[in-house]
């Protein structure tokens, strides 16, 4: 593929760049091991998050509730292959006068998480393991596929 870049001075750079896909079993192979691991482990940690019980935040808007799952997710690495779907209940509690205080009129926001694997994003996601695309412009007179596959 002939590539051109053009300099400040208003000089033009040509190249001709060469791109090889190649598969790379033992990724693919160790990548299609972790996930049946992963999974399950990212649902069971995601589960608990709109639950009330000793010892377990709940989030109290669907913001903080996205976040908590985001960070959760992007820890086992599989952002892209669960469906999270966030319910938030609003009712106004009933906050009375004490003392000097007046009584006040608050929202509070209840978030239930619930999460499933998205097995179309599954099986896109184990097409594509071990794919990798390697670019360069030395000619393969000088480089073989090997010697890219290894600089």
């Amino acid at each position: 593929m002939p590539l051109s870049r053009a300099a400040e001075d208003g000089s033009v750079t040509a190249c001709t760049e060469r791109r090889r896909v190649v598969r790379a079993l033992a990724p693919s192979r160790s990548a299609r091991r972790s996930w049946p691991r992963r999974l399950p482990a990212a649902q069971h940690a995601l589960t608990p998050l709109g639950q009330k019980r000793h010892g377990n935040t709940c989030p109290h808007t669907a913001a903080t509730g996205r976040a908590a799952v985001d960070k959760l997710a992007l820890r086992d690495k599989v952002t892209a292959l669960l469906l999270v779907s966030d319910d938030v209940t609003q009712r106004p509690p009933r906050v009375r006068a004490y003392g000097a205080r007046p009584a006040r009129a608050a929202i509070l926001e209840t978030v239930r998480v619930r999460v499933q694997v998205d097995q179309a994003a599954l099986a896109a996601a184990q097409l594509l393991l071990g794919w990798r695309v390697y670019a360069t412009n030395a000619p393969t007179a000088s480089l073989s596929l090997a010697q890219a596959v290894v600089a």
